[in-house]
């Protein structure tokens, strides 16, 4: 593959430097019918190549999850019919929002933002749904939200998102990393009821800094040094950025390090200007022919892909 523009590495740890690829945007609405914007996908990769879960937002701003496949990462085919769509109150009229996919032990559990609407009334909530169809990707049971009616928000709003399950279990249970004002911890045995770790946000935001407003979970992958959180940051000119936390993989609650600064953030006019601008927004890695795949969302309205070398490349760790 050919990438330009490689990101900056600050510590050994780190994954990268990254470089897009020069034919971004690899997906772009014009790929599906009545698409206003594809953004945001979560990863999965077999080995054989890529799948993708995007989310695809209507004319009408509904958000519905359909599924693209690649042997090569880059070139993908896109399944017209969606995977998942609003079906459920706290769904409608927003939709199901930017998807989140781990596969453990067989079975794929789905985080998504179930979102209401807009106006006084709007709620977001992160949900869940299962399948075990891991070829197909059909078959969805939804879980309802993950936490009931809780907020994140500071003037008390319905409104928290954004998890990831982890990809192995620990001790017996799945593990999630999960919020966007600070990155917080939950565990569960069955993978469908799910219990918060108490206290406060493992990983806060940080004054002064690219996260100082929003730190938001991206997606996990299991590396040797531990697992690799990628996650969103924002400061208060509402710009997102991308940067990257090493948690204990013996212990998921063990935050180890911390990117100081963002590897990852918007640059050309794709990235500056759509639904909203200045947005790189990273929800997907995958691993694939030596290679770490990157796939982020452009301004909320297209989607681009990254490489980086995978020296350590030989399947799951």
């Amino acid at each position: 593959m050919s990438y330009h523009r490689a990101s900056e590495i600050v510590r050994g740890w780190e994954l990268g430097p990254f470089a897009k690829h020069p034919g971004n945007p690899i997906i772009a609405p014009a790929d599906l019918p009545l698409a206003r914007n594809v953004l945001n996908p979560s990863a999965w990769a077999d080995g054989d190549g890529v799948t993708l879960f995007l989310r695809v937002q209507d004319e009408g701003m509904t958000s519905r999850i359909h599924v693209a496949r690649s042997p090569d990462g880059v070139s993908f085919d896109i399944d017209p019919n969606p995977i998942l769509e609003p079906t459920e109150d706290y769904e409608l009229p927003g939709g199901c929002e930017d998807p989140r996919v781990a596969v453990v032990d067989g079975t794929a559990y789905m985080t998504y933002t179930g979102y209401s609407g807009e106006g006084d009334g709007a709620a977001a909530r992160m949900c869940l749904a299962t399948t075990d169809d891991v070829h197909g990707w059909r078959g969805w049971e939804k879980h309802g939200p993950v936490f009931g009616d809780m907020s994140e928000a500071d003037d008390g709003r319905v409104w928290y998102k954004a998890g990831q399950v982890c990809p192995e279990r620990v001790d017996g249970r799945l593990w999630m990393y999960w919020g966007e004002r600070g990155i917080r911890v939950a565990s569960s045995e069955d993978g469908i009821l799910w219990e918060q770790e108490p206290g406060g946000p493992a990983a806060a935001t940080r004054p002064g800094m690219f996260d100082s407003d929003i730190a938001e979970v991206g997606t996990v992958a299991r590396v040797p040094g531990g697992l690799l959180l990628v996650y969103n940051g924002a400061d208060a000119s509402g710009e997102y950025r991308s940067g990257q936390m090493l948690w204990n993989a013996a212990d998921p609650q063990e935050l180890l390090e911390r990117s100081s600064r963002p590897f990852l953030e918007p640059d050309g006019p794709l990235e500056d200007e759509g639904e909203v601008d200045d947005v790189v927004f990273s929800e997907g890695l995958a691993k694939l022919g030596g290679e770490w795949l990157l796939y982020f969302g452009m301004a909320d309205s297209r989607v681009g892909v990254a490489s980086a070398p995978c020296p350590d490349f030989g399947g799951a760790e």
